[in-house]
């Protein structure tokens, strides 16, 4: 409830807890105390302006955050679309590295392909032809095993036919089986509700006895009742036998029935066997024909490379001597000594090699750096597009906070005229900027004139006036920005009573949105506060903190401090 009962509690439990007033006042663990100002005036009808205070702010609030949402999520976009351009190029980038590994591998392959292939092209040739006939044999092995595979098929379905005929009829006896023995058991049921009439009748035939023999012709008419009912039972019993018999008899011909299944089984496992071993059979012949297709496609392809060599050869004689491949060998010499051919040869290629390199691969090298050229030009030219468009952005967010900060900043510089002439009662001072151009960069100038003085520096006014602008300064700042929590170390120390007695009515005047915690060692700073904290020393070596709240020195005294 209040600050003796929390000193109380506290001493109870040895200071080993924090424990809180409902004004605000904290005792910590270790017995140190502290607490903050209560408002005066804080009732319902306080409370509520303050309430429709907040609500313009908060809706004032909402408006600017609706304002900069669009802003906002534009921002994200570019953000986003910046980082998906970043990934797509770094993704590019790897690909042209693997494409590059990958296409030096296959070059790689390809000429140890090319010096096999010239090793083994006249093997090749005979091996197409063995190739040819044994495709031909296994193709011929191939349509009589599917000739016998369509045979086998044709009795395996034959098969299943009559697999299926009997299951029907092992079905159907099935079914007649189940309708006797319902009959039966129904029978059975019927003579048993009837020995239970019988049973019952003759209970009251005795008692009908019993109770007077003038009922003898009830007891005749009872007597030709039973008569009648034991001539129905009897034949209910020759139909139970017979229907036994034929039961019998189903039973017979469905053991024969199974039997026959049975023996069909067999059958179709045998027939299944022989179907797998010709499917093994078939699959071998298809694995061997894929083989010599496989071969075949290969060598196929080998011939239109041999001959894509020698139409490219017979070209290249066409284009670089002008002779025909008849012509060529018209024109061929007999070569005698291949050792002097070979060495002439030899000559020739010496003289063409003294002529210089000739790069014939120029064009397509020019082709590959010329499209390497265009894609990372369209690279740059994207990443500069972004960059404009971030710099477009950079200006836009620098152009919004000059106008925040020139906005924020006119507001400021008007608090501080005004509290100034209140806090000096009269004079004149402004704030200014030093560069109304570049304002983000720009420096601020503080102009103060207090009354009856005309001051060109800051450093010519008294040290107490300089501190008394400081806080004109930073009360206009707290003015445009509250915030809900401020402490103020001695900062009115170099001030005279009476400036002090102005700096604390303003405060007092502050304190209607802000709370304040002032450390102070002035008096009328002390005069305008709520509560009022001291620390004294009554023993030697323990501190002792003293509270004086001075709503209830007023209350209780009945006068004004």
């Amino acid at each position: 409830e209040n600050i003796d009962d929390a000193v109380n509690m506290a001493k109870k439990y040895g200071y080993s807890f924090r424990i809180v007033t409902l004004d605000g006042q904290l005792i910590n663990a270790g017995g140190s105390m502290t607490g903050g100002s209560v408002v005066k005036n804080a009732g319902l009808l306080s409370r509520k302006v303050e309430i429709e205070k907040l609500k313009v702010q908060a809706s004032e609030i909402r408006k600017e955050i609706a304002k900069s949402e669009p802003e906002y999520k534009e921002l994200s976009e570019e953000i986003s679309a910046l980082n998906a351009q970043l990934t797509a190029i770094e993704s590019e980038k790897k690909t042209c590295g693997e494409d590059r590994i990958r296409c030096e591998a296959e070059e790689k392959r390809v000429r140890i392909a090319l010096d096999d292939i010239q090793k083994s092209g006249d093997d090749n040739i005979k091996q197409k032809e063995l190739l040819g006939t044994a495709l031909e044999e296994a193709q011929r092995a191939l349509e009589e095993y599917k000739s016998g595979l369509e045979n086998a098929q044709e009795e395996l379905e034959k098969l299943r036919a009559e697999r299926e005929e009997q299951k029907e009829k092992i079905t159907a006896l099935q079914s007649e089986k189940s309708l006797i023995i319902t009959e039966i058991s129904d029978g059975k049921v019927r003579i048993a509700d009837i020995e239970k009439e019988i049973e019952v009748r003759k209970i009251s035939l005795e008692q009908m006895k019993k109770q007077s023999e003038e009922r003898g012709e009830k007891v005749r008419a009872g007597k030709e009742e039973i008569a009648r009912l034991k001539k129905e039972n009897e034949g209910i019993e020759e139909e139970i036998k017979a229907v036994e018999e034929k039961a019998k008899e189903m039973m017979s011909g469905a053991a024969d029935m199974e039997n026959k299944v049975s023996e069909l089984l067999k059958e179709r496992m045998l027939l299944e066997g022989e179907t797998s071993k010709l499917r093994s059979s078939q699959k071998e012949v298809s694995v061997k024909k894929e083989g010599l297709s496989a071969e075949l496609v290969r060598q196929e392809e080998s011939k239109k490379k041999y001959q894509g060599e020698r139409d490219g050869l017979i070209e290249r004689m066409w284009n670089e001597y002008e002779t025909t491949l008849t012509q060529a060998e018209e024109q061929a010499a007999k070569i005698e000594d291949y050792s002097e051919a070979q060495r002439k040869l030899s000559e020739i290629r010496a003289s063409i090699k003294s002529l210089g390199n000739v790069n014939l691969s120029a064009i397509e090298e020019y082709k590959e750096v010329s499209e390497r050229y265009e894609f990372l030009k369209g690279q740059i030219d994207d990443v500069e597009k972004s960059r404009n468009e971030i710099l477009s952005l950079i200006d836009k967010l620098v152009k919004q906070m000059r106008d925040i900060f020139r906005d924020k900043f006119t507001r400021i510089s008007a608090n501080f005229s005004e509290i100034f002439s209140e806090l000096f009662e009269g004079g004149s001072g402004s704030l200014k900027l030093t560069d109304s151009e570049d304002i983000l960069e720009a420096g601020i100038e503080i102009y103060a004139a207090p009354p009856g003085k005309i001051i060109n520096r800051l450093s010519s006014l008294s040290g107490g006036e300089q501190a008394l602008v400081a806080i004109a300064v930073y009360f206009a700042i707290l003015k445009e920005s509250p915030a809900p929590f401020c402490m103020l170390d001695e900062i009115e120390a170099a001030l005279d009573d009476v400036n002090v007695a102005r700096y604390a009515q303003y405060l007092r005047k502050m304190n209607e949105k802000i709370q304040f915690i002032a450390v102070s060692h002035r008096r009328g700073t002390m005069e305008r506060a709520d509560v009022l904290y001291g620390v004294t020393m009554q023993e030697r070596g323990v501190s002792k903190i003293l509270q004086l709240n001075v709503s209830d020195v007023e209350s209780k005294l009945n006068m004004k401090v």
